[in-house]
């Protein structure tokens, strides 16, 4: 009775091991379980973080690249906006140059020709001066020889009345003596004979003296009137060289405004130099923003990758603890960590290549979208250009047929029927939706101000709605009257005119 007795106790202790057993059994499983889901825990948050890590740094990455390609871009913008300064200047300092070298040539030619214009008048000063002295002596010369053929002629009427007295007392005398004696009329006879001849001789050589002085007087008018053509030839040089130094003056106005010429062209190269110096420092200004900015996210992706660092630390310093604290329990689950760890690595980097794949994809679209929107742009200017479309600063102007669309003295309609011209450019604008378009009217100068600009506006209007009926949105358009501001030909004439009452359509670059 007493091994019954024994075997009871031991029973019982046998039983309380096995309970003992069965729970430190179970204590350890439901510890293991325990351990395992923390690890898992552990592990999955490190995974998490390495995941935002990796999203960190790619963005990083990408954030890195974005940046090395604007800083090119810019530095390509820079050395272009650089070159274009370069050449601005260079032309600059050119034009100063042809401005100074044709200044200096102007200013040589204007100096030649005052100096031959002086010449020339000096010398005709000269010789006019010369001709009126010699015109003068030769009147004093032919007043003295008429004086001296009327004293002449004075002379030899006096000496023929003498004679003429002579001969009639003389005759008297003979019909006296002729009622004498022969021998005394033969006398008185012989005697009238040889006064008579004497007479006549002396006739004959006053007639000679007088032929003379008849002679040297048409010598005198004939010299004159040579004088006087002189004279009229030297007022014809004269006329010559007035209309010689008139055009000069012309010539010189010519030079005048080709260097004013030169100096408005001076003028808009330095109002171009100063625009592409404020482009240049638009751009540099944009560039130091955009450094600015990428610096200002690359720090907070540095500190957003630090901390995740340091909580990737902290875990894996919890978690090596946790290790030392059960790491006979956790050496199975390490291989199955490793081999879980591995699988989810090479799942990261099937994931990483696939987002890589992705993103190539996508700069792909990228690039063939940009390449789509400058072929789409090319085109654009393309069909402008077919329209005879030509680049301004307000636009691409588009010109209107004037033999089409020819507005009359204060009128703002349109001519009745087709206008080829305005139909293209419809046809244009229906084909590109995203083009905008501004219509400006242009009188000329005919009329008050005010007037002119109403009749501008209901120029520009009568277009818009000519473009509106052809299809085109009218919201994409504006009618603007300018009035007589910008003429494009010279109102002093009729064509001019016709040529200034215009409407221009400027489309507005995309």
């Amino acid at each position: 009775m007493s091994e019954p007795t024994d075997a009871s106790p031991m029973r019982t202790w046998l039983w309380l091991l096995g309970i003992l057993a069965i729970g430190l059994s179970a204590l350890l499983i439901w510890h293991q379980k325990h351990t395992h889901q923390q690890i898992l825990g552990h592990k999955a948050e490190i995974v998490a973080q390495k995941q935002a890590l990796t999203a960190a740094q790619a963005e990083q990455a990408s954030l890195k690249s974005q940046m090395s390609a604007q800083a090119e871009e810019h530095k390509a913008r820079e050395t272009s906006l650089r070159s274009d300064l370069d050449a601005a200047a260079k032309a600059q300092e050119d034009l100063k140059s042809r401005m100074q070298a044709d200044q200096q040539a102007h200013e040589a030619t204007i100096a030649q020709l005052r100096d031959q214009a002086k010449q020339v008048e000096a010398d005709l000063q000269h010789r006019l001066q010369g001709a009126t002295d010699h015109i003068a002596a030769l009147k004093a010369d032919i007043e003295h020889l008429h004086q001296a053929a009327a004293e002449a002629a004075a002379s030899h009427e006096a000496h023929a009345q003498r004679i003429t007295a002579d001969l009639t007392a003389e005759v008297d005398k003979f019909r006296t003596l002729l009622e004498g004696s022969d021998p005394e009329k033969a006398a008185l006879l012989a005697d009238w004979e040889q006064r008579l001849q004497a007479a006549g001789t002396e006739l004959t050589q006053t007639r000679q003296a007088l032929d003379t002085e008849r002679a040297n007087l048409a010598n005198l008018n004939q010299s004159l009137s040579s004088a006087q053509a002189f004279n009229a030839e030297l007022q014809q040089g004269l006329a010559a060289s007035g209309q010689k130094l008139e055009a000069t003056a012309a010539a010189l106005a010519q030079e005048r405004e080709a260097l004013a010429a030169l100096r408005d062209e001076h003028l808009d190269l330095q109002g171009k130099l100063q625009h592409t110096e404020m482009a240049h420092a638009g751009t540099q200004s944009q560039l130091d923003e955009l450094a600015r900015s990428a610096a200002a996210k690359e720090a907070e992706l540095t500190q957003a990758v630090k901390t995740g660092q340091e909580r990737v630390a902290a875990l894996a310093t919890d978690l090596a603890a946790l290790q030392a604290k059960s790491k006979s329990d956790l050496e199975a689950l390490q291989a199955q960590s490793k081999a879980d760890l591995a699988a989810l690595e090479a799942k990261a980097t099937a994931r990483q290549e696939e987002l890589r794949r992705q993103a190539a994809d996508e700069l792909a679209q990228v690039k063939a979208s940009e390449e789509d929107a400058r072929a789409h742009l090319k085109a654009i200017y393309q069909r402008l250009s077919t329209l005879g479309g030509r680049s301004t600063d307000n636009g691409i102007l588009l010109s209107l047929a004037e033999r089409e669309v020819r507005f009359g003295t204060a009128k703002a309609d349109l001519p009745p029927g087709d206008i080829p011209s305005l139909d293209q450019i419809a046809t244009v604008l229906v084909e590109y939706p995203e083009l905008k378009v501004r219509i400006e009217g242009h009188t000329d100068n005919s009329g008050r101000d005010e007037t002119n600009l109403a009749l501008s506006q209901k120029r520009a209007e009568a277009v818009m709605e000519a473009l509106v009926q052809r299809g085109v949105a009218g919201e994409r358009l504006t009618a603007l009257g300018i009035g007589e501001a910008r003429p494009i030909a010279s109102n002093e004439s009729q064509a001019g005119r016709s040529q200034n009452r215009r409407v221009e359509i400027y489309v507005l670059e995309p």
